[in-house]
Order: C-alpha cells, then sequence, then structure tokens
C-alpha cells in the first residue's frame, strides 16, 4: 500500500468532517439573519427615500429647501437604527423557520405601525397635517417595503 503524497494531501479526517458540518450548520443559521438584515437595511433605506422624494422632488408640497448632503445622510443612519431596535424589540429577527409567513407579516406591520406611532408622539408638537400625512406615507411604505424584501428573502433562502 504505496501512499503518494497526493493520497495523503487527499485523506480527511474526523476533525476535517466534523468541521465541515458545524461550519455548514453555522451558514445555515446566519444565512436568513444576513439575508433579513439586509432585507430590512434596503427596505428602511428604500422607504426613506421614498419620503424624501415625495418631500423635496415630486412638487406635492411646498419644498422646504434643497438639504445638504449630511442633512440627508445623517437621518437615514439614524432611521436604520431606530428600526433596527424596534425590529429586534419585536422579535422580528427570530429564526424564520419557526413561524408562518403570515406570522412574520403581521409581526412586521405592527412593529411599523408602533414605530411610527412613536415618531408621531414624537412629532406631534408640529401643528402642520402635512407632516402626519408624511408619517402614514411613511407607515405605508416601510410596511410594505420590508414585507416585500423579507419575502425576497425567504424565496432566496
Amino acid at each position: 500500500m504505496e501512499q503518494t503524497i497526493e493520497n495523503i494531501l487527499t485523506i480527511e479526517t474526523p476533525f476535517e468532517e466534523k468541521f465541515s458540518y458545524a461550519s455548514s450548520k453555522v451558514k445555515n443559521r446566519l444565512l436568513p439573519l444576513i439575508l433579513q438584515f439586509g432585507g430590512d437595511v434596503l427596505a428602511f433605506i428604500s422607504s426613506y427615500f421614498v419620503i424624501y422624494y415625495i418631500v423635496f422632488e415630486s412638487g406635492f408640497f411646498e419644498k422646504p429647501g434643497d438639504p445638504d448632503l449630511l442633512v440627508i445622510i445623517m437621518p437615514a443612519i439614524v432611521l436604520i437604527i431606530y428600526w433596527k431596535t424596534i425590529f429586534f424589540f419585536t422579535g422580528l429577527y427570530k429564526n424564520w423557520y419557526e413561524r408562518s409567513p403570515f406570522d412574520e407579516i403581521f409581526t412586521l406591520i405592527k412593529a411599523s405601525f408602533i414605530g411610527c406611532g412613536i415618531i408621531f408622539i414624537l412629532m406631534v408638537r408640529d401643528d402642520t397635517s402635512i407632516q402626519r400625512m408624511m408619517i402614514l406615507l411613511y407607515f405605508i411604505s416601510i410596511s410594505s417595503l420590508a414585507i416585500i424584501f423579507r419575502i425576497v428573502a425567504r424565496k432566496m433562502q
């Protein structure tokens, strides 16, 4: 029984078998979380820019002025952190194999409603109805985009 260098290099040890099994197990647990996280970030950013377009570019409302790039980016970062916190505390980052898609959609709508309700309470001092309408549009856009991106992430898995 002659062992050449090629045969020695291709022999798998029990450690490698366990390691490949463990890495595939970690990969199977992390991939849905990464897809959920990435889809949610895309939904938050897309929703923010939909509202930005409606307020500043569409002409539906009186244009308050052209904001700087920093004024555009900083609220987007704050909103990403805000919505990630809301989604985390409402349990939307659990394993999606443990819940039905309909349950996830209803939880997502409830989390969006709670998050927009908090924004509404923070902005209640402003008496303009435009702000209230923007919150309603923001609720619709963040809910629908988050649902769409979650469904796409499930289909990618």
